[in-house]
């Protein structure tokens, strides 16, 4: 309680001064130091507590509790760094795929003016075989594939890119994809006076049976592995014979009949012996030669018999292929990321030699339209078994 006091004059009774003096009461006094006594000791508690939690931390990791918190904000920031520094670098990966679109779209606009009324079509022929010599028989000319490529403008190709796919939802078994096979002695496209010769054919080189081209080595990016069982009659030890018999036999079937070697059954018809071969077969994509006209297809590959090693290491390298994570784990890489290229080479002496491939790695796909190529055909061929246009005459090796 506040007591109000005055100076009075002694003579006068006149009160002195302006204003009264104020005096607190003992027990008013009292209660001030209690609270000042109550915070000072909630103070010293407080303080007390985080010294012990200080010397704590600093007895588990032998640091203060202001060295901790500077690592955890260093650590924090590095993250943050890191993570701006791997934005930055998608954002400038699109930026230069976008330029190149441009720069690429702006080629054709300008390609486009140049010709003779606007865009007209130029006409190209790949592959085109030497005329046959004279007096031999021209064949069927299946190597002359006429190509034709037009320029279009920005708008057109704009297009073309919103339409992207439109009208290709087929399943798999709706198709049939060409073979690519490796000619051999006995092949018809080697032989001078065959219907089906092919000018230039040699022993050892690949066969497109679509396009009719023929090329010493190959370059591939693998897709899929499958396994096909196809039935053929053995040839003669003098060459003769041979021949598809069925190009695809249920493996029920081949299972049924006797085992005569490996990977290899066989049964009798009524025209004699025949082989029903496991053959594995690879799916893939063809990447043409530079300038050819013609754009990556889907090709299929048999490598039966003696040829089954080959296509054995080459699943057995795409399956050892890793990328990396941003925090450098590993990732197995795709199997249509691989990049082969297949030649051939001679085994055997005199009239028990052949062919066989010849498989080179070359890496992973470097382009980013290749690889959504690949991609959109690995997963328009997954789970379903691949049709093949025809299986080749020669490839019973």
């Amino acid at each position: 309680m506040a007591v109000y006091e005055h100076e009075i004059d002694p003579e006068t009774g006149e009160i002195l001064g302006d204003a009264p003096k104020i005096r607190t009461a003992p027990e008013d006094r009292g209660e001030q130091e209690a609270d000042a006594d109550e915070a000072f000791e909630a103070m010293v508690r407080e303080r007390v507590e985080a010294e012990m939690a200080a010397e704590r931390a600093k007895t588990v990791t032998g640091k203060t509790a202001a060295e901790i918190e500077a690592e955890q904000v260093a650590a924090a920031l590095a993250k943050a760094n890191a993570a701006a520094a791997h934005e930055a670098k998608i954002a400038a990966k699109v930026a230069e795929k976008i330029a190149e679109s441009k720069a690429r779209q702006e080629a054709m606009a300008r390609e486009a003016e140049a010709k003779p009324n606007g865009a007209a079509p130029v006409e190209q022929v790949a592959d085109t075989p030497a005329p046959p010599p004279a007096g031999k028989p021209a064949g069927r000319q299946v190597g002359k594939t006429k190509v034709t490529e037009v320029a279009v403008d920005a708008g057109l190709a704009a297009m073309f890119e919103a339409d992207a796919g439109k009208g290709l939802d087929f399943r798999a078994d709706d198709l049939a994809i060409p073979r690519l096979y490796m000619l051999q002695d006995m092949s018809p496209q080697v032989k001078e006076r065959s219907a089906d010769y092919v000018s230039g054919a040699r022993p050892g080189m690949w066969f497109n049976t679509v396009t009719g081209q023929i090329a010493p080595s190959v370059t591939i990016i693998t897709i899929k592995h499958q396994r096909r069982y196809v039935a053929w009659r053995p040839r003669l030890d003098n060459g003769g014979g041979g021949g598809l018999v069925k190009p695809d036999v249920p493996r029920e079937e081949y299972l049924s009949y006797e085992e005569t070697g490996i990977s290899v059954r066989s049964y009798r018809d009524e025209k004699g012996l025949v082989e029903v071969v496991d053959t594995p077969e690879l799916v893939a994509l063809l990447l043409p030669e530079n300038g050819s006209g013609i754009s990556p297809m889907p090709v299929a590959i048999s490598f039966p018999k003696t040829k089954a090693k080959v296509l054995a290491r080459m699943m057995t390298i795409a399956t050892m292929q890793v990328g990396h994570h941003a925090d450098g784990t590993e990732f197995p890489m795709a199997l249509y990321s691989n990049v082969f290229r297949l030649s051939s080479k001679i085994e055997g002496e005199g009239a028990q030699s052949y062919f066989v491939p010849v498989e080179e790695y070359l890496g992973r796909v470097t382009r980013t339209d290749i690889y959504a190529r690949a991609k959109r055909l690995y997963e328009q061929f997954a789970g379903a078994p691949v049709h093949v246009a025809d299986v080749g005459s020669s490839e019973q090796v």
